[in-house]
């Protein structure tokens, strides 16, 4: 019986305990004893301080104006937890250091990896770097232009005649910067089972994994398709 609700801080009905505590997270793995820390030290150039509490939203804890134009948002999932920055304008900073450490227990099944994303859902290059328990992530502004107050997202194609066709695509505010922590799904996942939008099932359509075993189902592709109109074809692959 999952259950990702924030109660005292901390979520332990999953597949994994979520502590959040002063600047960053504790997540354990039920299945291997895996525990993992992710800590914010600073973004852009400032270190990290909160000087008031938590705000806990069912799912979701929130720390609004962490730095200028940013907030910060921890978001737990049914097999992961993202720390996410929402940057609200160009002037946020584009840069955040974490501190992270991992102590494994049967097995390492938790794996930490970063990507960023516009308000229109569309895909923001990273750049990385990780040593010796420093996280530096940011947004690779290497394909990134500023044009007229405007971000742009600089985009190459072949044109077919050995050369390349360059394209300019606006980048909409805000943009989700987000570490996420996830703890891999169990073995005795073993059977794909589909679900069309119905009285049951509202206005979502998801591919699920079935344990056969414990009959328990972990999402590995949901579409809300309440925005659509009636009667809409949506194809998708």
């Amino acid at each position: 019986d999952v259950n990702l609700s924030f109660v005292d801080g901390r979520i332990d009905r999953a597949p994994y305990i979520l502590e959040v505590n002063e600047l960053g997270i504790t997540l354990t793995s039920k299945k291997t004893g895996t525990v993992q820390t992710l800590t914010l030290e600073r973004i852009g150039s400032e270190k990290s301080k909160r000087p008031i509490p938590w705000q806990f939203v069912g799912s979701k804890v929130i720390w609004e104006h962490a730095a200028p134009n940013t907030d910060v948002v921890i978001e737990a999932g049914p097999s992961f937890v993202r720390f996410k920055r929402i940057l609200h304008s160009i002037n946020a900073p584009l840069e955040a250091g974490f501190i992270h450490s991992k102590s494994v227990g049967r097995a390492d099944d938790m794996s930490l990896h970063t990507s960023a994303r516009d308000a229109n859902g569309e895909p923001l290059p990273v750049a990385k770097s990780d040593v010796a328990g420093k996280l530096t992530e940011a947004l690779d502004t290497s394909n990134l232009v500023l044009k007229e107050g405007k971000l742009y997202h600089k985009l190459q194609y072949p044109d077919g005649e050995g050369g390349l066709i360059e394209e300019l695509t606006e980048v909409k505010f805000p943009i989700v910067i987000d570490p996420t922590l996830t703890v891999q799904p169990s073995a005795k996942d073993n059977w794909i089972l589909e679900h069309q939008p119905d009285t049951n099932k509202g206005t979502s359509t998801g591919v699920y994994l079935h344990d056969k075993s414990s009959e328990t189902g972990r999402p590995l592709l949901e579409l809300d398709i309440s925005e659509l109109p009636v009667g809409a074809t949506l194809n998708f692959s």
